[in-house]
């Protein structure tokens, strides 16, 4: 079995694509933030765009109690290494880093080492064995096979992370023939996961900060459909029901010289659904659950998330026109 983690909030969502496009998975379990399954390699899910850290599952069990339930690790075998390497154990008690007491841990370190023929290195090692204790009431003794970069090290300020890019596009419905806009593109993470994921006909990005639509049409100038403008949203040239879909991250007015948060939101849905075909679908990305709720639009709410992003609440919402 495999544990792979992704965003909290988008459990339901994952699901149906797991179900839908991967043949070669089979959901064992779908709990907060992640995903227990059953498939006959790794690399059937560690390259899935949606999925952060990936962890192979030795034993699975319904307990409150992390010293007991290492105890009952003495039934685990462990396969032999061909290369020794070093490795050390982390105990996670949801989502907490927890120290046990050292006797217990050192007893499990000496069974790992004695199976595989691995040492212990608990400051940098080749390898992770991780005990998780979840909020759902279950405990986990698992190998981690694979872990993300750092976001903060990768992303610009602001930046969205990949994978609720995806998400984001996903929802979007991509279809070879969309006219595809991000019109608070920033540096483009929106627009990038787009052009990954290669369903579009036309995509436009604009966005009032120069230097981001100046680089953006240095990376895409190659790209005749791809179209890049300095230019306010409010302000824009695009004619009525032009635009197939809108996916989207608003300011949110937390570091942004924005009067009135609640008039911004409702000028930009106003604008949004002028400019959206009939039938078309708008994917907003916010922390302003509030101010959402309180717009007024003839757009239907179709599905809405409630997700974390660095830790901060926030929501998806998915319109149709």
């Amino acid at each position: 079995m495999f544990y792979s983690s992704f965003i909290v909030g988008f459990e339901e969502l994952v699901k149906k694509i797991v179900e839908e496009k991967c043949t070669n998975i089979s959901l064992n379990q779908v709990l907060n933030g992640a995903i227990i399954s059953k498939t006959s390699t790794s690399a059937n899910i560690v390259d899935i765009p949606f999925f952060n850290n990936h962890f192979f599952v030795f034993k699975q069990a319904k307990t409150g109690n992390i010293n007991s339930f290492i105890d009952s690790l003495s039934d685990i075998n462990l396969k032999k290494a061909k290369n020794k390497r070093s490795f050390r154990v982390i105990i996670s008690d949801q989502n907490n880093l927890v120290s046990i007491d050292n006797t217990v841990l050192t007893k499990l370190e000496q069974k790992i080492s004695n199976e595989t023929g691995n040492y212990v290195n608990r400051l940098k090692p080749d390898i992770e064995y991780w005990i998780l204790k979840r909020s759902e009431g279950i405990v986990l003794f698992m190998e981690r096979i694979s872990k993300h970069k750092s976001f903060d090290k990768q992303l610009n300020k602001g930046e969205l992370r990949e994978d609720l890019c995806y998400f984001l596009n996903y929802l979007s419905m991509p279809n070879e023939n969309d006219i595809f806009l991000d019109c608070f593109c920033g540096s483009g993470a929106i627009i990038k996961s787009r052009m990954k994921i290669n369903k579009f006909n036309m995509v436009f990005g604009i966005d009032i900060d120069q230097n981001c639509i100046q680089e953006l049409k240095s990376s895409y100038k190659k790209r005749n459909n791809i179209i890049f403008k300095n230019i306010d949203f409010f302000y824009n040239k695009f004619e009525d029901n032009f635009i197939d879909k809108i996916v989207t991250d608003p300011p949110w007015g937390l570091f942004d010289n924005i009067e009135n948060i609640q008039d911004f939101y409702q000028k930009a849905i106003n604008e949004m659904y002028r400019i959206v075909k009939p039938k078309g679908l708008i994917v907003i990305l916010t922390a302003c659950k509030e101010e959402m709720n309180n717009i007024d639009t003839k757009l239907s709410l179709l599905e809405q998330y409630n997700i974390l992003v660095n830790g901060k609440k926030a929501s998806v919402y998915v319109y149709q026109k």
